[in-house]
């Protein structure tokens, strides 16, 4: 296993990971803002 593999298959994890957190991490944003918004409201 050589570096550029390695490096490559790094990113696919990272990239496998971000799939899985971006959806996630937008529900939680958006619930943070609603509730900033009702808080400044």
């Amino acid at each position: 296993m050589n570096l550029s593999q390695a490096v490559q298959d790094l990113f696919n994890d990272i990239r496998d990971v971000a799939q899985i957190v971006a959806p996630i991490a937008a529900i939680i944003g958006f619930i943070g803002l609603g509730v900033v918004r009702r808080a400044a409201a």
